[in-house]
């Protein structure tokens, strides 16, 4: 008698810890798939993101090999070659003379 009133106390129990840690468990398990969803979710944002952000930086590498394209041509057809000081004096010495030489032909034509 005393046995079988021991063993039903402990299969109460038993049965009362194994009721709890199940629905401890479950609880568990459903807060771990919620936090997984929203990983998920979160993953499948952020890929959709660097899709985007990929796809902007190849936009912004196009422009800006259009525009370095757009640059050279501006320079090649802006820039002179560069000139020593000596060949720079040569060209103004002979600037000075061709205006002093306009300006005598102006003075004489008003004569």
């Amino acid at each position: 008698d005393r046995t079988v009133t021991t063993v039903k106390k402990e299969e109460k129990a038993v049965k009362e810890a194994f009721t709890e840690f199940q629905a401890t468990n479950l609880e568990d398990t459903k807060t771990k798939d919620d936090k997984m969803k929203q990983h998920e979710n979160d993953v499948a944002r952020l890929q959709d993101e660097v899709v985007k952000l990929t796809d902007n930086l190849k936009d912004a590498e196009k422009l800006r090999d259009e525009a370095k394209k757009a640059l050279d041509i501006l320079h090649n057809e802006c820039a002179t070659p560069e000139e020593t000081g000596d060949e720079r004096f040569a060209s103004r010495k002979k600037e000075i003379a061709a205006l002093k030489q306009a300006k005598s032909i102006l003075e004489g034509w008003k004569d």
